[in-house]
């Protein structure tokens, strides 16, 4: 059996020109439902709303809590643009839950170890889905990530607030 007749038609049913007319048409519906499907996605990256994200580190020396300054640059790990500058940075003693010999358990402060507030004012945008920083990356409160400065790297952060005004405690 030949693929194409004398009259130009695949298998003798359908016509090489047809086909190529229904492609074409299948490629202009795909580019017309991804560009109105990705809309927010152009919205995200044209934003330029303010917003704060306070990231909370525990467990902290006296040194490094004094390596954050306010007005300090912060990054998240493996990214090359700024999350944002420090609005405040919070500092409380550390906590940690103890069990006792009688089996009960108290919340107790640790010697020498301090809980770090840093509230960092960020630019991106401000969605119905949420906050992007810098217009792509999406942030949202309990996630972990490790961020730092040009004086400190924190391993371990967790988003404790992002919200549209500074963390006040």
């Amino acid at each position: 059996m030949r693929v194409m007749d004398e009259k130009g038609r695949l298998f003798g049913k359908v016509s090489v020109i047809d086909m190529l007319v229904v492609l074409a048409v299948a490629g202009l519906a795909a580019g017309f439902i991804y560009k109105h499907m990705s809309r927010d996605i152009q919205q995200i990256i044209n934003a330029d709303a303010r917003f704060y994200v306070t990231f909370k580190a525990v467990q902290l020396r006296d040194f490094s809590v004094d390596a954050v300054s306010e007005g300090d640059i912060y990054f998240k790990k493996f990214d090359s643009q700024a999350m944002g500058k420090v609005a405040r940075a919070d500092v409380t003693p550390a906590t940690d839950i103890l069990l006792k010999t009688d089996g009960t358990a108290m919340l107790a402060e640790i010697e020498n170890r301090y809980a770090l507030y840093i509230t960092i004012e960020c630019t991106g945008s401000i969605t119905d889905k949420g906050y992007y920083i810098n217009g792509y990356m999406p942030i949202a409160e309990g996630q972990e990530y490790m961020i730092h400065s040009n004086r400190l790297q924190l391993n371990e952060t967790t988003v404790y607030r992002v919200a549209e005004t500074p963390y006040e405690p």
